[in-house]
């Protein structure tokens, strides 16, 4: 899809214009599919899809939260002294925030010892696509756990 865009709507670019910046996005991109994806895959239904906390898989919790450790430090190192994951905004920052802000609705979200992270999802948080789109999901989730009304059984 990205690269669809990236065709279509070229400016402003979603891959490095330097061959190995946009090797180095596309395997973060992978990486934000595939590692972050999974691991809050397993949060996710053991968080939300078991809401009694005894009936939930610790050690699968543990282990996904070890490889979400691993990955916010990756990353963190990654941003080093940058602005974004790569050498500007591309489909890396893209992946890896959305893969983010979905864990941090879970629970998980990188603490401060990962400060350029943290640095970095300010920044991407104050971006004025990702803006709207925070506002709208938050309406969404308002919605969706506002308190309802009893019925009158």
């Amino acid at each position: 899809m990205f690269e669809y865009l990236e065709e279509k709507y070229p400016d402003p670019p979603l891959y490095s214009k330097n061959i190995a910046a946009r090797v180095q996005c596309r395997l973060l991109e992978d990486f934000a599919d595939t590692v972050l994806a999974d691991a809050g895959r397993i949060l996710r239904l053991e968080v939300f899809g078991k809401p009694d906390p005894a009936t939930r898989d610790q050690v699968a919790i543990f282990k996904a939260d070890a490889v979400l450790r691993s990955a916010w430090s990756m990353l963190d190192k990654q941003l080093g002294d940058n602005e974004y994951l790569c050498d500007s905004f591309t489909v890396a920052d893209i992946g890896c925030y959305a893969l983010t802000r979905l864990l941090r609705f879970i629970g998980t979200v990188p603490d401060a010892s990962w400060q350029r992270l943290c640095n970095w999802i300010g920044r991407m948080e104050n971006r004025p696509s990702v803006r709207i789109d925070l506002r709208e999901v938050n309406e969404s989730f308002s919605a969706l756990f506002a308190p309802r009304p009893r019925s009158a059984d």
